[in-house]
């Protein structure tokens, strides 16, 4: 007697992915207080996405980079050009904090850019008493638009087709919104 297999079921999109450097999470922490923004896509792989805007792509090369101690790859020195953006175009931060944020960005030790991998459960965020009860399609239609915008500010960025930002995404204290699934 054949054996009854069920049917394949279709991906969830309940679910935004995100590869994080854990450097770069600790200083945007300081720099975006309370709430840095996170930019995710509704899938690990999101391959329709450039390399950059793919948070596979992003673990597996983080990963490599820091397993392989290569310490001249091009994706740690665009990170640590970032973050020295973030912390000099804060205005909230003063000289001492700019000054030794930018030391420990300077001098950290390759570990220190490990790749996180974080899930981020839609729904949740969706019904959380901290957001308006506008129901997931209409928060992600938020987030889509939030990217929108972010990216028109820069012309030479192009949006793409499964990237979302997330303005408000709680990161510390009693509520944390999303949870580390992989650390290298």
């Amino acid at each position: 007697m054949p054996i009854p297999l069920p049917s394949l079921p279709s991906v969830s999109s309940d679910y935004g992915y995100t590869c994080q450097c854990w450097l770069k999470t600790q200083i945007d922490r300081e720099c975006y207080k309370p709430n840095p923004w996170i930019w995710f896509s509704t899938t690990f792989g999101a391959w329709s996405n450039v390399d950059s805007s793919n948070p596979c792509w992003l673990y597996l090369e983080l990963s490599r980079i820091v397993h392989q101690k290569d310490v001249g790859n091009r994706l740690i020195r665009d990170l640590k050009s970032q973050m020295l953006r973030s912390i000099g175009s804060n205005s909230l931060l003063t000289p001492v904090e700019m000054h030794t944020l930018k030391t420990r960005v300077s001098t950290a030790a390759l570990a220190e850019f490990r790749a996180e991998v974080w899930r981020i459960d839609l729904n949740k965020l969706a019904t959380s008493p901290l957001r308006p009860p506008i129901g997931l399609g209409a928060h992600k239609r938020e987030w889509r638009t939030n990217a929108l915008t972010e990216v028109a500010k820069t012309p030479t960025q192009v949006l793409q087709p499964d990237e979302y930002l997330i303005k408000d995404l709680q990161q510390s204290g009693a509520i944390v919104e999303y949870g580390v699934i992989i650390e290298t």
